[in-house]
């Protein structure tokens, strides 16, 4: 899991830069791809970059579009 995981990584980098950035990154469609590497054949990496990207897709004021979460 190495450029799976650097791109989910950097999605949440850039997410959690600020609540611009973030509905950026959701309005192009990151959040269903990104939850497509969340089963059981995932190495444990890729379950802890994509939980934290998940985490940045959250948070911030003002709270993301509930339709894009």
């Amino acid at each position: 899991c190495f450029v799976d995981c650097q791109a989910v990584w950097a999605l949440g980098n850039v997410a959690g830069d600020s609540p611009r950035c973030r509905d950026l990154v959701l309005s192009h469609g990151a959040l269903l791809p990104l939850l497509a590497q969340l089963n059981e054949h995932a190495k444990l990496s890729m379950l802890r970059n994509a939980t934290w990207t998940l985490s940045n897709f959250c948070r911030g004021k003002p709270q993301p579009a509930f339709d894009q979460v």
